[in-house]
């Protein structure tokens, strides 16, 4: 399975591909290239999905150059790209970043 220093090399080179869902996700949040690529130099694994339904998967945490928190799930599957499947920016008012499952960061 790829480590987080994998999965940040893949972001910061660009070396990676949307899932239909996640391109989907990606224009409604208006999360570009460039910040995918940013997160990739700060992400760290915040959850891990070793029972995903089509491969081991994980959540990620990272930051933009604007501090725009992005979560992204990752495959962990050993492959040349990251498949991104989902992007999340949510925050609570009091600065808190909501995670999966409704938990804060």
């Amino acid at each position: 399975m790829k480590s987080i220093r994998s999965i940040n090399k893949q972001l910061v080179s660009g070396q990676f591909e949307f899932t239909r869902h996640a391109f989907k996700r990606a224009v409604e949040r208006n999360i570009s290239e460039t910040e995918l690529i940013e997160v990739g130099k700060n992400a760290k694994i915040i959850e891990k999905y070793s029972e995903d339904k089509y491969s081991p998967s994980c959540l990620i945490l990272g930051f933009t150059k604007t501090g725009r928190p992005l979560h992204l799930q990752v495959s962990l599957a050993e492959t040349n790209f990251l498949k991104s499947s989902r992007f999340t920016n949510r925050t609570k008012k009091n600065g808190s970043i909501i995670r999966s499952g409704g938990k804060d960061v």
